[in-house]
C-alpha cells in the first residue's frame, strides 16, 4: 500500500507546484488542513475517496489522474491528453484494450516458464 500513498501523494504535490499553489492554498480550496495534507504529499497518509475528489477538484483535474506513476518524460500526461481527445468510440475501445493488458501479461509469463 505504501506505493500507491506514494504514487498518489507525489502526483498531488507534482500538479500542486506546477498551478502554483501553496500547500495552504491548496488545502484551503479543497476545505482540507495543510498539514494533513502534507503528510499525503508525503505519503504517510491515506487520502479518503472524497477528499480525493475535493483534491482533484481544487487542482482542476480528475480524480483518476492522481493515482498513476508519473514518467518524467512526459507521457502519462500526453497519454491521457489524446485519449481526452478521442471520441467516444475510441475511449471505449482503448479502456477495453487497456483492461486486457493484465491477462495478457500473465499468458506470457506463463508460457516462458513452461519453455
Amino acid at each position: 500500500m505504501t506505493d500507491i500513498l506514494k504514487i498518489v501523494g507525489g502526483n498531488i504535490r507534482r500538479v500542486r507546484k506546477s498551478r502554483r499553489l501553496t500547500l495552504e492554498e491548496l488545502a484551503e480550496k479543497a476545505e482540507s488542513n495543510a498539514k494533513y495534507l502534507g503528510a499525503v504529499e508525503r505519503g504517510e497518509e491515506n487520502i479518503g475517496m472524497k477528499k480525493l475528489d475535493q483534491v482533484a477538484d481544487a487542482l482542476r483535474i480528475e480524480p483518476y489522474e492522481l493515482l498513476f506513476p508519473v514518467d518524467t518524460d512526459g507521457k502519462p500526461d500526453e497519454l491521457i491528453a489524446l485519449i481526452k481527445a478521442a471520441d467516444p468510440a475510441t475511449q471505449s475501445f482503448i479502456l477495453d484494450f487497456v483492461k486486457r493488458i493484465p491477462g495478457w501479461r500473465k499468458s506470457i509469463r506463463g508460457s516462458k516458464r513452461k519453455q
